[in-house]
């Protein structure tokens, strides 16, 4: 019987687990296991942790990492990421819980970053947030991350999903201080990720995290949090239009509008714009490259305006002066909807790709048609459709309080208790649409080659590994030749 893509995926792992074992130099193993961790979130294949893999990087770096023998800093909170940004949902979420919380906090960046910047990013005076330079050699940069850990006696996870370094250091930090407390905020709660093994508590952000939990192993350490959600205001009952004229916006990483499945906005809007000439559509990260808006733009020309990126201050001017936002899809917005919402506009979207991260679910269409005759009753300003909104938004804003949020995450690491989520956010389809999707494409997707830089007797193995798993006339495998083979 032929296997499955899933199945293909997993033997994959299996051989690529074993040339890591195998490996006896460090920094190559290393490099290796970050390749494979980067195809791992690539690919929605039903595998969300790989304890072996860190197990396997810790056994190799051995007693090789130094350590102090200071005691920790009393009643701090280090709160840890990979990176952090001026847009987005991720750092607004860690920046809320930081400030939130009854403790004193600290932030360290596990990858290089200016730390003036991200103390102004996050709110924190200089001195409370720390950097790490650039170093080559990954057993040097686990060194320094496992040393700064080790100075705190509470560590709360904001780290990218492929953050190996990170994983490896806090097993190391572990197991010289088995009393650290390690709590993982799981941000990317739809992928694969590092360091879920080693958290003594994980905190789910949305229902659809939540509902992963038997597969991610985390059933006995998972409580629920929330996104904290800051309204600042601006409950207007109607949109400031602009001088150009009213206009419907939608914003997000451009991957979130990419077709899937025969999953897209675009044709929406383009019913949406026709029954509505006077508005105009404004796609806040889309880029001339986005080939699912170009029948828009041959149709209605300049009623729709592609804007790359923009401050959030900017961003939220844009946001008042519309009159309806529409979120991403297929990839849904997690925090820029219930967000919109929570500012005072109306909002409108369909059921995507993961969901449950807000009340404001229940504000998504479950088609087409649905969609586009409750945006046009939006528009046309319906009293039902505005009172029904209105009610929408008190419960998010009362849910997406910041003090609440963290409030939820205290309660259990006090007291144990388990968060459920609220019960209406528990309500939609079944999780595993994404990991169905990605079998019904049959492709094994393939991390980006900058992502990390293997040597080329490493992108050999790897090649050799998916070719046997996957066929040697595989696409990925086919091209995974070349990247191996050829200079």
């Amino acid at each position: 019987m032929p296997q499955t893509l899933k199945e293909n995926v997993a033997g994959f792992v299996e051989e690529m687990l074993l040339v890591i074992e195998r490996e006896s130099d460090f920094e190559s193993a290393f490099r290796i296991a970050e390749k494979l961790v980067c195809y791992l979130t690539a690919n929605s294949a039903g595998l969300y942790r790989c304890d072996h893999l860190e197990d396997t990087l810790v056994a190799k770096i051995g007693d090789g990492v130094e350590v102090g023998s200071e005691p920790p800093l009393p009643g701090i909170e280090l709160h840890v990421a990979s990176q952090i940004y001026r847009s987005g949902g991720h750092t607004p979420l860690m920046r809320s819980l930081i400030h939130e919380g009854r403790r004193t906090a600290h932030a360290l960046l596990t990858r290089p970053a200016a730390a003036s910047e991200a103390a102004d990013i996050l709110g924190l005076g200089a001195d409370q947030v720390t950097t790490l330079p650039l170093s080559g050699l990954a057993r040097e940069h686990i060194t320094l991350l496992v040393q700064q850990l080790l100075r705190f006696d509470e560590v709360v996870l904001h780290i990218h999903p492929d953050d190996v370094a990170c994983a490896v250091a806090l097993r190391v930090a572990k197991r010289v201080r088995p009393e650290l407390r390690i709590s993982f905020v799981n941000h990317a709660d739809h992928l694969f990720s590092v360091g879920v093994g080693i958290a003594d508590h994980l905190f789910e952000v949305s229902a659809y995290g939540w509902m992963l939990r038997e597969q991610r192993g985390s059933m006995e350490r998972s409580s629920y949090i929330g996104i904290p959600i800051l309204a600042g205001g601006g409950m207007a009952a109607a949109p400031q239009l602009s001088a150009n004229g009213p206009y419907i916006l939608t914003g997000g990483a451009r991957y979130k509008f990419k077709p899937i499945g025969g999953m897209s906005l675009a044709p929406a809007m383009e019913r949406l714009l026709a029954a509505s000439p006077d508005m105009r559509l404004v796609v806040l990260g889309g880029t001339d490259r986005d080939w699912w808006w170009k029948p828009l733009i041959r149709r209605f020309g300049s009623r729709v305006q592609l804007i790359n990126t923009m401050p959030k201050e900017q961003y939220r001017d844009l946001l008042q002066g519309a009159s309806l936002y529409v979120d991403s899809y297929p990839w849904i917005g997690g925090t820029a909807f219930p967000e919109a919402l929570m500012l005072g506009r109306s909002v409108a979207g369909m059921l995507g790709l993961a969901w449950g991260y807000s009340a404001a679910d229940d504000l998504r269409s479950s088609d087409e048609g649905q969609f586009v005759e409750s945006c046009l009753a939006l528009i046309q300003l319906d009293p039902a459709a505005l009172a029904r909104q209105q009610a929408v938004r008190t419960t998010c804003l009362e849910h997406h309080d910041p003090a609440k949020v963290r409030s939820r995450m205290d309660e259990h690491l006090v007291s144990g208790h388990v968060v459920c989520p609220p019960p209406e956010q528990l309500k939609h389809p079944p999780v595993p649409r994404i990991e169905a999707l990605w079998e019904q494409t049959g492709r094994s997707n393939l991390p980006s080659k900058q992502r990390v830089n293997l040597s080329r007797t490493a992108r050999r193995k790897f090649h050799l590994a998916h070719a046997r798993a996957m066929g040697w006339f595989n696409l990925a495998s086919l091209k995974l030749m070349m990247y191996g083979y050829l200079p």
